[in-house]
């Protein structure tokens, strides 16, 4: 039985890492030459371009392992059918209950793994690379659709929701693209305020700078109607 073990394994597992490999090194590919348009940069080299693909690689890999899985687990199970491994096997008293239980195990090991990346390894390399980028773009970019922070607070007028976006974080205290939402029990939305700027203080208070806000009366007013 540890000789069938070890064969599962290492085919399944061996075709696993390839499929992963390969489609790494294809995300590897996009990410330099998307990287490659700020080469030049505030001293940003092709060589701290290629640090940050890598350094992006643990979270691509967290996204592929179900994909990498099935396909290197179909691709390794037909290499031995092919081979008429398998129908040796089954005629030497490898049950389908036995053969089910070795890729049972096998599958908790790489959920293990996966979620081994997913929570500590992609986490701790993503803020590595932000580091690194925002060391040469002066900026940290929070995403496409930037960073969403959601707060609740009592006052004089009842309870209120906000839901606060940050486009950018530069270096220090700086956020950029401020938008703050706010919210009344009921979901409705009572006001908009958007700020170019905002300093944050030692308190923890945000000082907003070009402030626009946009209010909703027919809104407000319902809310605080008995």
């Amino acid at each position: 039985m540890r000789t069938v073990r070890r064969l599962f394994y290492v085919d399944i597992a061996s075709a696993v890492v390839f499929v992963a490999i390969a489609f790494l090194a294809l995300f590897f590919f996009i990410d330099f030459v998307d990287e490659l348009r700020d080469v030049g940069t505030r001293g940003y080299t092709a060589a701290h371009a290629a640090v940050y693909s890598l350094l992006l690689a643990p979270a691509h890999l967290y996204e592929l392992m179900p994909i990498a899985v099935l396909i290197g687990t179909i691709y390794g199970l037909a290499r031995l059918a092919q081979t008429s491994q398998y129908t040796i096997l089954r005629t030497g008293g490898l049950g389908p209950g036995r053969a089910l239980w070795l890729l049972t195990s096998l599958a908790l090991v790489l959920g293990a793994a996966t979620f081994v990346i997913g929570d500590y390894v992609a986490p701790f390399s993503e803020r590595i690379a932000s580091q690194l980028r925002a060391n040469f773009s002066g900026g940290l970019k929070l995403g496409r659709s930037g960073a969403w922070i959601k707060e609740r607070s009592w006052g004089p007028e009842g309870e209120r929701n906000y839901s606060i976006n940050v486009g950018s974080a530069e270096r220090g205290t700086l956020l950029r693209d401020i938008r703050i939402f706010e919210f009344d029990p009921d979901g409705r939305l009572l006001s908009r305020t958007a700020a170019a700027e905002a300093e944050v203080e030692r308190d923890g208070t945000w000082a907003l700078r070009d402030v626009t806000v946009t209010r909703w009366v027919e809104a407000a007013s319902a809310s605080s109607a008995p």
